[in-house]
């Protein structure tokens, strides 16, 4: 398998840090799911994410990410394993309500022993609370390309915007779930994937994610 059959999938993760951690916080964020494959059945492919976020300020957080599943995604013995890591940081500039904007931003770099790809991910989000246990958010994800090695990969669109809506559920201060749907690509021909991903009239891809969050640290809101 080429890097360039995971390119659609990337950056699967939940958007958790719609929620600032706080300062002198941590949180630990582990994320399952990504695009919905549409055969045999229509299911979210099971893309693993594992992140830790620290707040530097109560309104600025920083964050690194693995995804080992990738690692799984190979399509023969001889195959080489995907790894791929991320980092980036996310500002809250409303200080009074934090949540109702985030603006983030986050390198990610996947490769193998054949081919290596970096993107950059620039997004804007907000959200509400209706409740104290309920956050309600969405917003846009604009995946850059910066370089790949993969000639296929190197050959699509530079530009991948992608839009999500968030509901996470928090049953207490130190443990939230997160609940994300997707619109992967949605400015792309959904024909020029290598995989047979559920597409809406053809164009971009669904996907759901689930998110399991659990803070640490004083004053966790």
């Amino acid at each position: 398998m080429t890097i360039s059959v995971l390119a659609s999938p990337l950056g699967c993760a939940t958007t958790h840090l719609l929620q600032p951690v706080g300062k002198d916080n941590l949180r630990i964020n582990a994320s399952l799911g990504g695009p919905i494959l549409r055969r045999p059945l229509p299911i979210p492919a099971p893309i693993v994410t594992v992140n830790a976020a620290y707040g530097l300020e109560d309104n600025v957080d920083v964050h690194v990410g693995l995804q080992p599943s990738a690692l799984a995604f190979t399509s023969s013995p001889e195959a080489s394993p995907i790894l791929g890591i991320s980092g980036g940081a996310v500002w809250h500039p409303i200080t009074r309500i934090p949540h109702a904007l985030a603006i983030g931003g986050e390198l990610q770099a996947y490769g193998n022993k054949r081919d290596a790809v970096v993107f950059a991910d620039a997004w804007i989000g907000g959200a509400g609370r209706p409740t104290r246990w309920l956050l309600l958010g969405g917003g846009v994800h604009n995946l850059l390309r910066v370089g790949a090695t993969d000639r296929e990969l190197d050959a699509r669109p530079f530009w991948t915007p992608t839009l999500f809506g968030l509901a996470q559920f928090s049953p207490s201060a130190r443990f939230s779930i997160d609940l994300e749907v997707r619109w992967y690509a949605f400015s792309q021909n959904a024909g020029l994937a290598t995989v047979d991903w559920l597409s809406p009239g053809g164009i971009g891809v669904i996907g759901a994610l689930l998110g399991f969050n659990v803070n640490f640290g004083q004053g966790v809101r």
